[in-house]
């Protein structure tokens, strides 16, 4: 006798041939939508996924191959080149009429809601690729709101009812989804937790948009390379955080820049500018914290290995925004985290050299830099795959909000930016008073030079009085002998007396370049007639 058992599965078999040969897809197994249903429901066993690599198939093509969906398990890694239809099937318990919505790490997320294998509705896109609320653009004076669409994809599911949500997906290279199955959301429930992300994230925000305007204006105000810095720093996570992949998508494209639907490079215009606020956060806080140590002139290797790590990460950045891989997300990151690490631990420890060698202010990028580094390995972790550590936390309130690896680290940027805030006024102070102590000691330097110099030339002055007045003496004798010599020369010379009646036409003019001349005239005494003398000398 055949065993009951194996009846039912021939039964069933055959009744899915049927079902497959007249054109029914088969639906499977409904998830069940009761009362005590979590916020956010995993449908593991509800669902069933299509390849299609080329993202050619149409919802009707994709109708009529339903026994080609595989279930989620056996479909291996999800492939950044392919698109992939997800099908998932609900029906309600409950007594009323509610409001859900699909979520999942996917970059688009088109879905089309089923009901007795007719398409009854197509869905907005949901995904990283936007997130755009119309509610931005609504007049709140004129109080229509409430006429503005969801910016999420909602679909109602009824009391009793049974849909079936057939959706295409297409994934992001750098941050594949971990999981085929597109858990399903209460809406209703998870506006109430999406409350507590927007009181998180608002005043991270708040926080970073302060210190921003504190950045440029210490910029303006001190004119140094560390200020400049820290300023780009701190707009790069102002911005990081604004387009962050919080829970459910980011402030950036949901109030400011509509970038539904637009797609660049290897993914949308949201990851794109998610990942700029990311990449930029990450190169300019080091290349502050080299600034703020001062590496250049202490430590020009570890400035060489920062600008070796900057390259880095541009090029790592480079690749992730434009071009579409399948190299396992472990893989990917792990570079790139492992030398975040290595060059971290390298500033850390020149910070602590720093801090002996007599940097005082070193201290507080030390003390900031543990909550900082904290959480960015939080966030590196959930990159390479593990669990965040606060998964432990209820999901719930605030728990669920920082299981999220993307807010914990806006929460490490933050805890940094005001601690390095405070470091940078005091590095500006300390500055100060380096620079007026130095000050002070080139005017006592000064001063003292000054007083050498006095005494030196008090002393040189006295020693050329001295000499002055020995000169002096010396002066007075040898004019008093000069003048001495001149008269005695005058007298040496012939009076006229001597020249009379002894030429017909004579006269003399002796007169001395100095006191003393040097050529003089003689002639013999008159008092003898007859002959006589005349002498003219040249001495």
């Amino acid at each position: 006798m055949t065993p009951a058992w194996l009846r039912r599965w021939v039964i069933a078999g055959v009744g899915a041939f049927f079902a497959f040969s007249s054109g029914v897809f088969a639906l499977p197994n409904p998830f069940q939508v009761t009362s005590d249903l979590p916020v956010i429901a995993n449908p593991q066993t509800s669902t069933a996924v299509l390849k299609d690599f080329a993202g050619s198939l149409s919802i009707e093509q994709v109708l009529a191959r339903t026994q080609e969906f595989q279930p989620p398990a056996v479909m291996g890694h999800v492939d950044s080149h392919s698109h992939y239809w997800i099908l998932q099937t609900f029906t309600s318990q409950l007594d009323t009429d509610r409001e859900f919505r699909l979520d999942g790490q996917w970059l688009s997320i088109q879905t089309h809601v089923i009901e007795d294998s007719q398409v009854i509705a197509k869905l907005k896109t949901a995904g990283m690729s936007g997130g755009y609320s119309d509610l931005s653009n609504v007049d709140p004076a004129l109080n229509r709101s409430i006429h503005a669409p969801s910016r999420s994809p909602l679909f109602t599911l009824k009391k009793g009812q049974t849909l079936t949500l057939l959706s295409k997906v297409k994934s992001y290279s750098t941050s594949p989804p971990k999981s085929f199955v597109l858990r399903l959301v209460d809406n209703a429930r998870y506006l109430e937790l999406r409350r507590f992300g927007l009181y998180i994230e608002g005043g991270l925000l708040g926080i970073l948009f302060a210190l921003t305007i504190f950045g440029w204006y210490s910029y303006l105000w001190n004119r140094d390379r560390a200020s400049l810095l820290y300023a780009v720093w701190i707009s790069f996570a102002l911005f990081q955080v604004l387009g962050i992949q919080a829970h459910d998508g980011t402030r950036l494209t949901e109030f400011f820049i509509d970038t539904d639907d637009v797609f660049l490079g290897s993914g949308s215009l949201t990851t794109i500018l998610s990942a700029l606020g990311g990449y930029g956060q990450a190169i300019f806080y080091f290349l502050f914290a080299g600034a703020f140590l001062q590496f250049a002139r202490y430590f020009p290797w570890a400035q060489r290995v920062i600008y070796a790590y900057t390259a880095f990460v541009m090029a790592h950045g480079v690749f992730s925004m434009t071009v579409v891989h399948n190299i396992p997300t472990h893989i990917y990151w792990m570079p790139n985290t492992v030398l975040a690490i290595l060059v971290f631990l390298m500033i850390y420890a020149c910070g602590i050299a720093r801090y002996r060698q007599g940097m005082k202010v070193a201290l507080f990028f030390l003390i900031g830099a543990i909550p900082y580094f904290s959480f960015r390995l939080i966030f590196a972790s959930g990159l390479l795959g593990f669990t965040s550590v606060f998964s432990l936390l209820p999901e719930s309130g605030f728990g669920f909000i920082l299981q999220s690896t993307n807010v914990s680290q806006g929460i490490g940027v933050c805890c940094e930016a005001i601690i390095m805030a405070l470091a940078v006024v005091s590095r500006n102070a300390w500055i100060q008073q380096a620079l007026n102590a130095s000050l002070d000691e080139q005017k006592t330097l000064i001063a003292n030079q000054n007083k050498v110099l006095e005494s030196t030339v008090a002393q040189r002055t006295q020693e050329l009085v001295e000499q002055h007045k020995a000169l002096d003496a010396s002066h007075q004798v040898v004019v008093g002998s000069v003048n001495y010599a001149s008269r005695l020369q005058r007298g040496q010379l012939p009076r006229p007396i001597r020249l009379e009646d002894r030429f017909v036409s004579f006269s003399a003019l002796w007169e001395p370049r100095d006191t003393i001349g040097g050529d003089v005239y003689w002639l013999s005494s008159s008092e003898h007639a007859g002959s006589f003398a005349v002498a003219v000398a040249d001495c």
